[in-house]
């Protein structure tokens, strides 16, 4: 309520003085919301930029593994390709020798495997020990749907 004691000239400069401030208010309430979406827009351009710092970290290692494993890959698979089946059948051989064929005197012979992994026998503190040549799935570096496997002993 306007004090009734005023002069006119009083009201006039209360009544100026009101408006001046609720204009002035009106500019910081729009510079607020403004400041508000500046703020939202740079706290979304630093995340897009660690973001961005993050995708170009993965994507640097991605590539150094990819070009790692396709130097290595190919000839550890030739390489397994070439050795695992020939265990195979050395195993059967000596399987066959330790049950039907043993010469008299000799010790059981241990296959490929146990000698080069250091075991004695397939059981190790009553814990089966996971053959190579049983379960190693070896998946083709070239893919070819009718032989994805470069070793695949089942």
């Amino acid at each position: 309520m306007a004090d009734p004691t005023l002069t006119a000239t009083a009201v006039v400069e209360a009544r100026r003085q009101m408006e001046d401030s609720a204009f002035g208010r009106e500019r910081l309430q729009t510079a607020v919301a403004r400041l508000r979406e500046r703020l939202q827009e740079t706290i979304a351009h630093e995340e897009n930029q660690r973001r961005l710092i993050a995708y170009e970290k993965a994507r640097a290692e991605r590539d150094q593994l990819a070009a790692e494993l396709k130097a290595v890959y190919p000839q550890f698979e030739a390489q397994l390709r070439y050795l695992l089946p020939r265990i195979v059948e050395n195993d059967r051989q000596i399987e066959f020798i330790n049950a039907r064929a043993m010469p008299t005197g000799m010790e059981r012979l241990l296959g490929a495997e146990l000698i080069a992994r250091g075991l004695e026998g397939w059981r190790v503190n009553s814990s089966d020990v996971v053959r190579i040549t049983r379960e190693l799935c070896l998946p083709a570096f070239k893919h070819d749907p009718h032989a994805s496997y470069a070793w695949q002993d089942r």
